[in-house]
């Protein structure tokens, strides 16, 4: 059997793997004896990132070949490289987990976030939420729409056992939100836009589900975007960022006495300047890139919590399983609707918070009380134990997607292999980018430190357009 698994690559790998959750399905696919093209979406995209096909793809050559490889199933995340053209190319089902809310999935055919889904493809959804949403705008899709929570690895008490390294441990990045910040500085002396900005902030926050609902429409809104040349969908993606941390350096702030270790992303440095906490919490060279780095991280924790990013609503992220399946309690943000409760019942036993000081007071409790946090423990393993492996998710996909799994025989390690962008490329695209590229290293090491980003992004793209 042979399966292309269209993914993407933002911060975890430099932009040139998948996500250890991508990976992680993949290798379980090829446990099973299933050979595994990935292509990577972003990769075939305008600058990278969620909209169209770059003009330097040459379409014709990138659909024949995927037609010449008669995939048994295709595999998507967030929509990646799901397009018309593409469908039709690949000849077999597709099936297309998401795993972000609307503003981080694919949208190569334009039209709003509801457009991709009126085609026919599986749709599997870690967010009951969204699934709602979705059937609600698109009534007729019901039969191919399918809940189910992430996966992470199962491990036996035994492969669990290591040493308790971290009394609270939290995994985390500090997110992009340079242009809110880049808008901020250029309105700073506009007291009527600097306060729109506020407002915009505050919508954000109070209507988490919703994001900008009461402002989409909002004619001073519009017009703040406009003078920036930025549209609403990235406007507010980047409001959730600056929310979520907001919320994120708080909690650190509030747990750093506990001795909370802090793994992330070297954005949180940016939070150094006037924050002895992140600085002391923050654990140096310990990048997390692969799923048993983080696995370990959480096997040798007492706690670990989950605070959502303000988008994700009611979903599961996947820290939510892996946390439950390890020798860490899980302390997570409560939500009434949260899908914790459709997956593992109104008794689930994971303790919530619904505030900061609700947060401090359960870590506090549960590391003074052992038994209790140790019973609570056993309870989400055994919630876990079942169904919730990578192979098992890999399973229903198949199912999904109308592999007949019994026919399958794992006798050896199905074949991985990274299919380039580039391949598909033209050739005068090839230099151009090439050429850019080496512009763009070379404005940055020559202007870094003496301009902001904003104008080093603006005088990139005159070198852009001028080229």
């Amino acid at each position: 059997m042979k399966l292309a698994l269209l993914g993407y690559s933002w911060t975890w790998c430099s932009n040139k793997k998948i996500d250890p959750f991508m990976e992680e399905i993949v290798q379980s696919f090829a446990k099973l004896g299933v050979d595994v093209d990935i292509y990577i979406g972003n990769h075939f995209t305008k600058d990278g990132g969620i909209h169209g096909i770059s003009p330097a793809v040459n379409i014709n050559k990138f659909t024949k070949y995927i037609q010449e490889q008669k995939y048994d199933l295709a595999v998507s995340f967030n929509n990646s490289l799901i397009s018309k053209k593409f469908i039709e190319a690949f000849g077999c089902k597709v099936v297309s987990w998401i795993v972000d809310d609307f503003l981080h999935l694919f949208n190569h055919d334009g039209g709003d976030k509801f457009t991709t889904f009126r085609q026919k493809f599986e749709v599997m959804l870690i967010s009951s939420e969204m699934q709602d949403k979705i059937l609600e705008a698109i009534p007729e899709s019901s039969s191919r729409l399918h809940f189910f929570p992430p996966a992470t690895t199962i491990l036996s008490e035994n492969e669990r056992r290591i040493a308790f390294k971290y009394p609270i441990s939290w995994i985390a990045s500090y997110l992009d939100s340079k242009h809110i910040e880049n808008i901020f500085n250029i309105y700073l002396t506009d007291t009527k836009k600097y306060n729109l900005l506020r407002t915009c902030i505050n919508e954000v926050k109070n209507n988490q589900g919703d994001g900008l609902k009461l402002l989409r429409h909002d004619s001073e809104v519009d017009d703040l975007l406009r003078s920036y040349n930025c549209n609403v969908d990235f406007f507010e993606m980047q409001l959730q960022n600056m929310a979520s941390n907001h919320n994120r350096l708080a909690i650190v702030i509030r747990l750093s006495k506990y001795g909370l270790a802090l793994f992330g992303n070297s954005d949180w440095i940016s939070t150094f300047s006037n924050n002895e906490e992140a600085i002391d919490s923050f654990q140096a060279g310990k990048l997390v890139t692969e799923h048993q780095q983080l696995m370990n991280i959480y096997n040798s924790s007492k706690i670990s919590i989950n605070s959502p990013q303000t988008q994700a609503g009611s979903a599961l992220q996947y820290r939510v399983i892996d946390i439950m399946a390890s020798n860490s309690l899980l302390i997570t943000k409560y939500n009434e609707n949260s899908d914790l409760f459709r997956v593992f019942g109104k008794d689930c036993p994971v303790p919530m918070y619904k505030d900061l000081q609700e947060l401090e007071d359960l870590c506090a409790y549960y590391l003074q009380h052992e038994d209790e946090r140790l019973k609570l423990v056993n309870k989400c393993n055994a919630l876990v134990a079942n169904g919730f492996s990578f192979a098992d998710r890999c399973n229903d996909i198949m199912k999904i997607g109308g592999v007949d799994i019994d026919k399958l025989s794992a006798v050896k390690q199905g074949k991985i292999e990274q299919i380039s962008a580039k391949l598909f490329f033209n050739k005068s695209s090839i230099l151009k980018k090439s050429t850019l590229s080496f512009i763009r290293r070379a404005l940055n090491k020559l202007i870094r430190l003496t301009i902001t980003p904003y104008m080093r992004q603006k005088i990139t793209n005159i070198i852009k357009s001028a080229y």
